[in-house]
């Protein structure tokens, strides 16, 4: 295989047709044995991401909450979760952290999500590669029921190829959130902007 021909990461942007409220309540436990635990803001208040059973066994998953729900950053997360799978052919991870803009003026308009996919894959072009994987932006509607506010949120899902190892594979997608942190903690905090919401 040249190197022409290399396999390369995916990012990729959509639109979903589907609106939910945030924050939005869990599930309980479903017939397949899988639960949605609810969306939990903790906005400026990273102690509390021990109350997102989500993270308890991923420190990728925990680094990014803390990182992104910080004070100094403008955004908030919303939901998440991840999947480690295996099959005769190997293992394969997929899971997505939702995360909004901390300010009405950032959700209300779709463009401002455009804005930052389109210089995500700018600058994850730039950036040395560990592993190959699919960044899916997905865009959704939100009603921010306690601020409130209407608008936008995004959810990005990560997702692995096929690999051999469940190690490999865990360290693929864990790169892949550190990876799209790291861009995201480039983006300034906006403290004047009017319609902070938390």
């Amino acid at each position: 295989m040249t190197e022409s021909q290399a396999p390369e990461s995916n990012l990729i942007f959509s639109i979903r047709n589907h609106y939910k409220a945030v924050p939005y309540p869990g599930s309980g436990l479903r017939p397949d044995g899988s639960e949605n635990h609810g969306c939990k803001i903790i906005k400026g208040r990273v102690a509390d991401v021990n109350l997102i059973p989500e993270t308890f066994d991923n420190a990728a998953l925990t680094n990014a909450i803390v990182a992104l729900n910080d004070k100094a950053t403008p955004f908030l997360t919303i939901g998440c979760e991840k999947s480690c799978n295996n099959g005769p052919s190997g293992f394969w991870m997929r899971g997505f952290l939702e995360l909004s803009f901390n300010y009405v003026q950032g959700i209300t308009y779709a463009e401002n999500y455009f804005k930052l996919f389109f210089n995500l894959t700018h600058w994850f072009w730039d950036q040395p590669k560990q592993a190959v994987v699919e960044y899916h932006f997905q865009l959704e509607g939100a009603q921010f029921f306690q601020v409130p506010a209407q608008g936008f949120s995004l959810v990005v899902w990560i997702t692995t190829p096929v690999l051999p190892t469940e190690d490999e594979t865990r360290s693929a997608w864990a790169w892949a959130l550190d990876s799209l942190t790291k861009f995201l903690m480039t983006i300034p905090d906006q403290p004047d902007l009017p319609g902070r919401m938390y």
